[in-house]
């Protein structure tokens, strides 16, 4: 009798173990949907800035500014890539307060800004929003557009569009808009389609699917757009990009290109990824601070917030 009680133990036993460990599997899944189906919503260091809401459109839009109003210095405006929300800039927001004020913000579909409204969502739509944002805020220009990943091609379109606004670029290693152009023709489709390190994300947010669905369109709107000229800009790249050589090369070539287009100084983080904001946020601030202390000096009127 015995030995028929403990097998049959042991299989009640086991199948409790499975329900528990099933249940805390889809407890990681619900949580990792929440944390990443609007974009990173938060940071390894503290996020020390007053968020605030403004409504542009009829989309709320969460928003940030930190500094004292300076006319003489322009304000910094960071625009995240793909994937962020505005804490992403939290290692860095500190050191580049010393050399003007920040301009912070999510788009619409990102963390606590409304879902974004129907239609394509590519960078000049992006621009635009931006656009509406600092109006809605009267955060004045001159503004220094610093721009991560795909806030690169935002940067890029919205100074085309709005170019007496700007009083520099930054590209935090942005995505250039001939990107697509060079994989196809130097890799092929099969190699230059695959949604590489986007791929994971996609189906668990939407924002995130729709922004990376316009991306070649958001391209062809860039290159399309007469760039802004006379206006100073710096370059920087990731030195380690885990895409593969082939892919890796192009980038860089990319990135070259990207500076050429504007004339800019390119530095390339040798050690450092993507995200070079908060892999080396020392020299980040170190070198955006420099770019920006070597502006010249202009007038704008006083910003109110």
């Amino acid at each position: 009798m015995t030995d028929l009680v403990q097998p049959r133990r042991r299989r009640r036993w086991l199948r409790i173990v499975l329900a528990v460990v099933a249940l805390l599997l889809v407890g990681a899944v619900l949580t990792l949907h929440l944390l990443i189906r609007k974009g990173s919503c938060s940071a390894a260091v503290p996020f020390a800035a007053t968020l605030r809401d403004a409504d542009v459109d009829g989309v709320r839009m969460r928003w940030s500014i930190s500094g004292d109003p300076d006319n003489r210095r322009p304000t910094l405006v960071m625009i995240t890539g793909l994937g962020s929300g505005q804490s992403t800039w939290a290692p860095v927001l500190e050191g580049l307060l010393r050399h003007g004020r920040v301009f912070t913000y999510d788009r619409p579909g990102y963390c606590e800004s409304d879902a974004a409204p129907p239609g394509p969502r590519d960078v000049v739509t992006m621009a635009d929003e931006l656009h509406g944002l600092l109006e809605e805020t009267q955060v004045a220009p001159p503004y220094v557009l610093v721009g991560h990943s795909l806030g690169g091609l935002v940067a890029e379109a919205y100074a085309a569009r709005y170019p007496d606004q700007i009083a520099g670029l930054v590209f935090d290693d942005a995505r250039a808009s001939d990107f697509m152009l060079r994989c196809l023709d130097t890799l092929g489709e099969a190699r230059c389609a695959d949604p590489w390190w986007v791929r994971p994300v996609l189906t668990l947010a939407p924002i995130q699917s729709r922004e990376f669905a316009a991306l070649q369109a958001s391209e062809a709107q860039v290159r399309s757009l007469t760039p802004v000229s006379g206006v100073p800009a710096l370059v920087l790249s990731a030195g380690v990009l885990r895409l593969g050589d082939d892919v890796r090369d192009v980038w860089l070539d990319s990135q070259r290109g990207l500076a050429a287009r504007y004339g800019a100084r390119q530095i390339t983080f040798e050690d450092s990824e993507h995200f070079l904001h908060t892999q080396a946020p020392d020299r980040f601030v170190s070198l955006v601070g420099g770019f920006v202390d070597a502006l010249p000096p202009r007038t704008s009127p006083e910003s109110t917030p």
